[in-house]
């Protein structure tokens, strides 16, 4: 599991050199469910990240950061995940450690924005 982000609460998104993309949801210590959301075509990802929102971030081997769109991220399905240009981006210059935080994992009482 070269790649792992979480993509909001209780919920875990992960690639395997093998090229899957894995969703897992946790609901407690011993509550644990995995759906397997592509069977290939991740192989060559490096850093994976999500702001949460079924919006995935994927930079490949060449430094190429690529933006998914899970229209139903909760749906346990990979059917409905599609690349898109998010605007204002380049695919290149990135730092070589990206993150994000899902916008639901702060306390209300702590955002800035």
């Amino acid at each position: 599991m070269p790649t792992l982000a979480a993509t909001g609460e209780g919920r875990l998104l992960a690639t395997y050199t093998d090229g899957k993309l894995i969703a897992y949801t946790a609901v407690g210590a011993d509550d644990w469910s995995r759906a397997d959301l592509a069977t290939s075509g991740w192989a060559d990802a490096t850093s994976l990240f999500s702001p949460g929102g079924g919006l995935y971030y994927r930079r490949d081997g060449n430094g190429v950061v690529t933006g998914y769109l899970d229209t139903s991220p909760f749906n346990d399905s990979g059917t409905d995940i599609s690349p898109y240009a998010p605007t204002g981006t380049t695919s290149s210059g990135w730092d070589p450690i990206l993150s994000a935080q899902p916008h639901n994992s702060w306390p209300d009482t702590t955002r800035r924005w």
